[in-house]
């Protein structure tokens, strides 16, 4: 018995037809399935087998709701030159539905041929994400993409159903986000998704809509600091809001562990703010902010921040003053707090730097006005300040001057001394120093003095002294109730 294989073009694609006994029994070629209305009616389109010996019988279509099965015969037709058929009720708007064809040859239709590919319609999901974003998913209609379908799905887009619809897009995913911003109010989306075939025909989706609302929060705000002004207000700073509507931001201050708040700083650029209340002196304050976008979502609240708030504890006897602040938090981490300090309104120089809460500068003049500050950085370079603290550093109250009258030589081992000394304030006394060469001075004692008595003498009488072969120089300190050294006197 005589079998042969003979390869066909037929337009553009190759068709392998087989023939056996003379009888052919030839599939068709489904190329598309397209959901059509509303009502989810779907047509179907091949390219009909060739038939030379006008032997076809019938075409055979068997439609299923999974692909695998049951397959259920749903129509035959008679004429070969048919290439569509219309299932009605077919509920391409519900799901996906499969069909293939099936050809039938000779007399009564004894010899079926083998069935075409397998072509699943269109379904498309919509899915309102938030955000104003609508999700597309659907599927091909075949797997492997067939050949000579477009590489890409067309996407279409309508705000009325009414067809035409408007080009959105085209992709070769199965998926798609449309991203519509600034959506306020719910506003109703149609879609539907075209796959194009190079032979003519094309494969439509249901269409399907949802009504979408922006109702996602921003996100939160990067808070960087909220940092003392030298009059005592306090500016936040924070980053710029990465949401693609965003408007503005809310700034709450936190007391008694309640965010109230109590300004919106309009537009998104817009990343400091101050705050012009002075309270920041006496306390240290606590704010946080949130990310407002252009539909009134309100992110969450960002991470709180605090102020430093420093304080200070002056000794007169020591003339050091102790500073004391609490921790802050700042991006980047690694904090070292730097110290600050002007004397008699001269610029600020920076003394020191600490990783502690505390420090002890003990470099202060007497009678000398001091302010200072505290200023914290983290390893990213962020900054804050603290409050600033002026004083001055008083001394005691003490004589503003004693004076030497005379020194004179008593014996070879002694010398006389006379002092006056300012009685209009008490001190505690005198300290007298001698020297050999006026520069290297020793003390020699502390002589009483009260307000009430301006003249003192004293006697120097020691071994040590020789009057005969070396020079005296003498000085003296008024010394305060801390026992430190002031108003030096005149040396003789």
């Amino acid at each position: 018995m005589k079998k042969f294989l003979c390869i066909l073009v037929l337009a553009g694609m190759s068709v392998v037809v087989y023939a056996q006994s003379g009888l052919q029994a030839y599939p068709a070629n489904m190329k598309c399935v397209s959901v059509i209305n509303s009502s989810g009616d779907i047509v179907i389109n091949w390219i009909p087998p060739i038939d030379p010996l006008n032997q076809f019988y019938t075409y055979e279509i068997f439609q299923a709701n999974s692909g695998i099965g049951p397959f259920l015969l749903i129509t035959t037709i008679n004429n070969i030159a048919v290439n569509s058929y219309t299932h009605v009720g077919a509920g391409g708007n519900t799901q996906s539905r499969y069909y293939f064809i099936r050809t039938r040859w000779g007399p009564g239709g004894t010899t079926a041929s083998a069935i075409s590919d397998t072509l699943r319609s269109i379904f498309l999901t919509l899915t309102g994400i938030g955000g104003g974003v609508a999700r597309l998913n659907y599927n091909d209609i075949h797997i492997p993409h067939l050949s000579t379908s477009n590489p890409q799905f067309d996407i279409y887009k309508s705000t009325t159903g009414v067809l035409p619809f408007n080009f959105l897009i085209s992709t070769p995913q199965i998926k798609y986000n449309d991203t519509i911003a600034r959506l306020c109010s719910g506003v109703s989306y149609y879609y539907y998704v075209e796959l194009k075939d190079s032979l003519g025909c094309f494969s439509t989706s249901n269409m399907a809509n949802g009504s979408f609302l922006d109702n996602i929060p921003p996100p939160v705000p990067v808070f960087d600091s909220a940092s003392v002004l030298l009059n005592g207000q306090t500016i936040l700073g924070w980053g710029v809001s990465t949401a693609p509507d965003g408007a503005g931001y809310i700034i709450y201050q936190v007391i008694n562990g309640i965010n109230i708040p109590i300004d919106t700083v309009w537009g998104f650029n817009n990343t400091s703010y101050t705050f012009t209340n002075t309270a920041a002196n006496t306390n240290s304050l606590q704010f946080v902010v949130s990310a407002i976008d252009s539909c009134n979502n309100v992110s969450i609240l960002s991470n709180p921040k605090n102020t430093v708030f420093l304080q200070s504890a002056y000794d007169v006897c020591a003339h050091s003053v102790r500073l004391q602040w609490n921790a802050v938090q700042l991006e980047g981490g690694g904090l070292k707090y730097y110290i600050y300090i002007s004397e008699n309104s001269m610029p600020f120089n920076l003394v020191d730097s600490t990783n502690s809460l505390s420090y002890t500068y003990n470099q202060l003049n007497y009678n000398s006005n001091y302010c200072i500050l505290i200023r914290a950085k983290s390893k990213k370079g962020i900054t804050t300040s603290s409050n600033l603290i002026c004083f001055n550093a008083y001394g005691s109250p003490v004589p503003s001057f004693a004076y030497i009258r005379y020194v004179t030589v008593k014996d070879t081992n002694s010398l006389s001394l006379a002092f006056y000394v300012d009685t209009a304030k008490a001190s505690v006394g005198i300290e007298l120093m001698r020297s050999k060469d006026n520069i290297s001075f020793q003390t020699v004692t502390v002589i009483p003095v009260s307000t009430i008595t301006p003249s003192y003498y004293y006697v120097d009488k020691s071994p040590v002294i020789n009057t005969m072969n070396q020079f005296y120089y003498y000085k003296a300190y008024i010394l305060d109730s801390c026992y430190n050294r002031r108003n030096p006197s005149n040396t003789s």
